[in-house]
């Protein structure tokens, strides 16, 4: 299952083996909620881009120490969530955490106290998703 997590970042950025011989172009763009809207690869490679950055800040704050969702969700997003905005903050926060475990980038623990805790698990270039490929 998680080896799907780590998938889905991939189908973003095409980093997947051969995956750039197949990525759609669309022209058009017919999303299941919201405008439709034009040049859907332009739309893909900023999500991927926001996505790459929100990799790094999450691989930093692990990095300079363990860390828990809820204190990686308050770090991470400082302002007040409501319900179910904090629900989907977690949930990306925790999708973000399986795609760098997958990549043996990122280990859960269980700390002292018996919760459970991200920290790097090798030392990875924060500005590895930084860049654009």
């Amino acid at each position: 299952m998680l080896a799907d997590h780590g998938l889905y970042g991939d189908t973003l950025t095409g980093a997947s083996t051969g995956l750039r011989d197949w990525i759609l172009e669309p022209d058009l763009v017919l999303p299941g909620h919201g405008d439709t809207f034009k040049d859907g690869a332009s739309r893909a490679a900023t999500i991927a881009e926001g996505k790459r950055r929100r990799l790094g800040r999450m691989l930093a704050a692990i990095r300079s120490g363990s860390r828990t969702v809820t204190e990686l969700t308050s770090e991470l997003y400082p302002k007040p969530l409501k319900d179910a905005q904090l629900h989907f903050v977690m949930a990306e926060i925790l999708a973000y955490l399986a795609y760098l475990e997958v990549r043996g980038q990122a280990e859960r623990v269980r700390n002292p106290s018996g919760v459970f805790v991200w920290r790097t698990a090798e030392p990875v270039a924060v500005s590895e998703f930084l860049t654009r490929e």
